[in-house]
């Protein structure tokens, strides 16, 4: 049996850093996902906003 080769420093640092984009995009969606669960302000009717003129009150 041999022994196993250690990695490299450079392939370590490599493998760290796709680590830690993979945890800060998972942080973001995280916060994405959150955002959607609240309230769109966006869709409901706002007097005076042309997004809604064909809306009769």
């Amino acid at each position: 049996m041999t022994k196993p080769v250690r990695p490299s420093a450079w392939l370590q640092v490599k493998v760290a850093a796709v680590a830690l984009l993979a945890v800060v995009g998972a942080g973001v969606s995280v916060q994405q996902f959150a955002a959607m669960t609240q309230p769109d302000p966006a869709v409901t009717y706002v007097a005076g906003d042309p997004g809604w003129a064909h809306v009769n009150p």
